[in-house]
Order: structure tokens, then sequence, then C-alpha cells
């Protein structure tokens, strides 16, 4: 029974000391507030996804022959 105790004790301490020891910034708020000058720019969330959307081959546009009257009219 007090190993029971002691592991649930041991686990809530290492939870909330990692917590208080956490040191991220989510939001441009909070990196304000630790600042104190404005946030000037953040990278969006999905910014992997764009990035890779980038790396992506563009489809070729196959260019129609048009003749020339056509395109001057």
């Amino acid at each position: 029974m007090l190993g029971i105790f002691l592991a649930a004790f041991l686990t809530l301490a290492s939870v909330f000391s990692a917590e208080l020891l956490n040191d991220t910034v989510h939001t441009p708020q909070q990196l304000e507030g630790l600042t104190g000058s404005p946030v000037l720019a953040t990278v969006p969330e999905n910014s992997r996804k764009m990035i890779g959307r980038r790396s992506r081959k563009p489809k070729q546009v196959e260019i129609e022959a048009t003749p020339m009257a056509q395109l001057q009219s």
C-alpha cells in the first residue's frame, strides 16, 4: 500500500514540476508579457504543411497552339 501512495506522489510531483519548469511560449500575448516588447511576426501552426506544398513539383500547364490572328483580336 505504501508503494502505491509513493508512486502516486512521485508521479504527481514530477508532473507539477515539469509544468512549472516549462518555459515554452504558446501565444504572442505570453511573449509580450515576458519580454515587454511587441511581437512583430508569428509563424503559422501549419507551416510544415505549407512548406510541404511548396516542395512539390508544380503541374505543367499545356499551352494550346492558338493562331496569331486570334491572339491579336
